[in-house]
């Protein structure tokens, strides 16, 4: 029984931090889309796959919006974002599948 339990919150919290959208700030009035674009990439035999994306603009970012269309990726913001001129976000995968995202940046 005492398996069984851990079992559970351990597939609980898996399913919690295995997110297929992430947001990082919040769009305003005016804002605009600085950059959308799509990113693949293939799947290696029980390996995890990662890629970073940066961006770098002449605008400051108000939101950025990541949708994971795979369901089976975890976006995270490594530096920069809302309120700055960059941001590089990391792109990673779960084991052996691929990477398939949407990143878009809003800003003025």
């Amino acid at each position: 029984m005492k398996h069984f339990f851990a079992f559970a919150v351990l597939a609980t919290v898996l399913a919690l931090v295995a997110s297929d959208h992430a947001s990082w700030g919040g769009r305003q009035a005016y804002d605009r889309l600085l950059d959308s674009r799509h990113y693949t990439k293939g799947s290696k035999l029980l390996q995890v796959v990662t890629m970073d994306v940066h961006y770098n603009g002449a605008y400051n970012i108000t939101m950025i919006n990541v949708v994971d269309r795979a369901k089976c990726g975890i976006p995270s913001l490594r530096s920069g974002g809302p309120g700055s001129r960059q941001a590089t976000i990391h792109l990673k995968s779960l084991r052996g599948k691929s990477l398939d995202f949407q990143v878009e940046i809003y800003g003025r």
